[in-house]
């Protein structure tokens, strides 16, 4: 499968998530065996062999305790961890780009409580403070497609499926992310009256329509959503 990903004509980001950097904290963080902390290692360095390929398209990123501070520059020896040499082959070698240890971890909608994370050396955020106005971009830019086949609204939410808004069983993705779809548009429209479903209402995700998201044109984005609360007739401006 790794050896399919750098065949792929239409596959432009892959972003890595590691968790823990080593492997009694890669054990505390995920609840996995051995085996997977080796299966784990093992494919960084399958990334690694293909010297450079993954400099195009593939960023890596570690959730670990927050005091480990290790950065590629500062290099390895013979005390550092199977999964942190791993790290330096993938970015060094296999072009990675390097995004540090992400500190900020979400509650997932409350799914997760201080008491799960009590063993761990990290922080949950809560982002029910977190100013929104409007649709958040996730709707547009990140959907999440689940092993079944069920197509979510946001790859960051609902993964107790609350935003699930198709099934590619029974319908293509173009028809599920359409105006078209009931379900979706129901969302979109919920989101720009600011009454966010109970999944959203806290998550630190949330990027408004109304900012610009990577990659996207601004003016764009605003006149289509201006247009769309003129009709609606919510008045933001």
């Amino acid at each position: 499968m790794i050896e399919k990903l750098f065949s792929l004509k239409k596959l432009t980001f892959i972003s890595i998530s590691v968790y823990g950097h080593d492997l009694e904290s890669f054990k505390r963080v995920t609840g996995k065996p051995d085996k997977q902390y080796r299966k784990l290692v093992d494919n960084l360095n399958r990334i690694a062999d293909h010297r450079g390929a993954g400099r195009k398209f593939m960023e890596i990123h570690l959730r670990t305790d927050r005091s480990f501070t290790w950065h590629p520059e500062d290099g390895i020896d013979d005390n550092s961890s199977e999964l942190v040499k791993a790290m330096h082959r993938a970015i060094h070698e296999g072009g990675l780009k390097w995004l540090g240890n992400q500190l900020l971890y979400d509650t997932w909608g409350g799914m997760v409580n201080s008491e799960d994370v009590a063993d761990l050396d990290i922080e949950m955020s809560d982002g029910s403070n977190l100013p929104k106005i409007g649709a958040c971009y996730l709707l547009f830019d990140e959907p999440m497609i689940f092993a079944d086949g069920g197509v979510n609204a946001c790859a960051c939410r609902g993964v107790d499926r609350t935003l699930q808004i198709g099934d590619l069983n029974n319908s293509t993705l173009r028809q599920v992310l359409s105006s078209e779809n009931a379900v979706y548009h129901n969302i979109i429209n919920r989101h720009q009256k600011n009454d966010y479903p109970e999944t959203c209402k806290d998550c630190t995700i949330y990027r408004s329509v109304y900012r610009r998201p990577r990659g996207w044109s601004y003016t764009s984005i605003a006149a289509f959503f201006k247009k769309h609360d003129e009709r609606a007739g919510i008045n933001r401006y």
